[in-house]
């Protein structure tokens, strides 16, 4: 969970350098310096929330440990199926939809 929170605190940061044509046509428009406030609550908040999961148990850190185990073995298996079958994870990931783009 928090885990989760501290890798992706930083992508809406990101966001703009990569589709600069959407962030232009979004509708719900924060600020930078209120996006880096959020950013770093975030990070913050994140990092709380696991002192406090190994303060109460540490067996809840073994737990969500085994889950991302599991997800990163998936994501592995997925990227070689894909490999296998000519296709790139990374181009499809670069590539957006025609639906996505063509917002009004």
């Amino acid at each position: 969970m928090s885990i989760a929170g501290i890798v992706l605190a930083y992508i809406p940061l990101t966001l703009e350098k990569r589709f600069p044509e959407l962030v232009k046509k979004n509708f719900f428009k924060i600020n930078r310096k209120l996006l880096y406030n959020l950013v770093i609550f975030n990070l913050f908040y994140s990092i709380f929330t696991i002192i406090v999961m190994l303060a109460e148990s540490p067996d809840v850190i073994i737990m969500i440990a085994i889950f991302y185990l599991i997800a990163m073995i998936s994501y592995v298996i997925r990227l070689r199926s894909l490999f296998k079958k000519g296709l790139s994870f990374l181009e499809i990931c670069k590539k957006l939809p025609d639906e996505t783009i063509e917002l009004k």
